[in-house]
């Protein structure tokens, strides 16, 4: 995006017209599309929270938690399963053990 920027003592709004006329004069096949303050153009482009951004950031963390959960859940209840006979076996000892 190109632009010039003016320092001004005064209203910068009341320079627009000024500076438009003294470019023109100049080269008369510039256009001045959006004459602004410096301020509502740091407001626009640089300052506003970037919300589209963040959105997209917390739907695909939300994704990768839920991933993530089901996988913990998934290896634990693997684990699990694989040494229930071991469980089970250990168990049927120590009762043995205990009853003599």
């Amino acid at each position: 995006m190109r632009g010039i920027l003016i320092r001004t003592t005064g209203d910068p709004r009341a320079m627009v017209r000024t500076v438009g006329r003294e470019v023109w004069a100049i080269d008369s096949s510039v256009a001045m599309a959006e004459p602004q303050t410096l301020d509502s153009f740091l407001k626009i482009f640089f300052l506003r929270p970037p919300r589209l951004g963040f959105l997209l950031v917390t739907v695909f963390a939300s994704i990768g938690l839920l991933l993530v959960t089901i996988g913990v859940y998934s290896v634990i209840a693997y684990s699990t399963s694989r040494r229930t006979h071991e469980i089970w076996f250990a168990d049927g000892a120590l009762g043995r053990l205990l009853a003599t």
